[in-house]
């Protein structure tokens, strides 16, 4: 082979592996432009997603650690809520993670919560939400490049955001008393009963239900309503 045709195809080969790869290219999912001028947009690429804030003054505040990379662009939506305001909602199965953003100079975090369908307490119910939100102390001051989703819907960190109708889907639903202790005579509700869901505390219900004509008021767990 001739030395010309030899540099040629060296130089081409140092092309080829100094060229970005195609596959790590950012993809855009979705964009908002709010009133104020600001834009919130989602990228995709090979290592997930990635959502990008960027203020008046063209400064980016990124996050690649809320929407996991096993989702897809269907499971997902950015809305805008008027005023600048802007919720990122995911679709899980059965469970919808919400994170409402404020579009300020620092786009911090305003509320985050988990929305879990239940099963309808009556006839008349087409379905039942159980919304638990973070407790503001957790929320305070955090931006979107600090938000965690795992971390920061993990149960301690949730309290129940309204009192609700539910039904038992468990078998057994064993009662908890006030100090989260399990009753020595290990009382239980079967399921079909109908119970009124007042409080949340790391993963036990405080609830309220009747019984030989007088309301009753205990604790149970979570998932004895899942």
């Amino acid at each position: 082979m001739k030395s010309g045709n030899i540099y040629t195809c060296i130089t081409l080969f140092m092309c080829f592996l100094s060229a970005p790869a195609v596959y790590a290219t950012d993809i855009p999912a979705q964009e908002i432009k709010t009133h104020s001028r600001t834009n919130w947009s989602i990228y995709q690429n090979n290592e997930g997603y990635n959502i990008k804030y960027i203020n008046e003054k063209n400064e980016i505040f990124e996050n690649r650690k809320i929407i996991t990379k096993d989702m897809s662009a269907e499971d997902f939506e950015l809305e805008s809520k008027g005023n600048d305001k802007i919720s990122l909602v995911l679709n899980y199965p059965r469970d919808v993670y919400v994170f409402d953003f404020l579009s300020e100079n620092i786009p911090y975090l305003k509320k985050a919560c988990k929305e879990i369908s239940l099963q309808p307490a009556s006839e008349n119910q087409v379905v039942t939400t159980l919304t638990l939100c973070v407790k503001d102390k957790y929320v305070y001051k955090m931006s979107l490049p600090d938000v965690d989703a795992d971390s920061l819907l993990s149960p301690e960190k949730l309290h129940l955001d309204h009192a609700l109708p539910a039904v038992i889907s468990s078998n057994k639903a064993f009662l908890y008393n006030k100090n989260k202790k399990q009753h020595i005579k290990k009382s239980y509700l079967i399921k079909g009963d109908i119970i009124e869901v007042l409080d949340y505390d790391n993963s036990l219900i405080k609830i309220k239900y009747s019984s030989q004509k007088r309301n009753i008021i205990t604790w149970i767990k979570l998932t004895d309503i899942l």
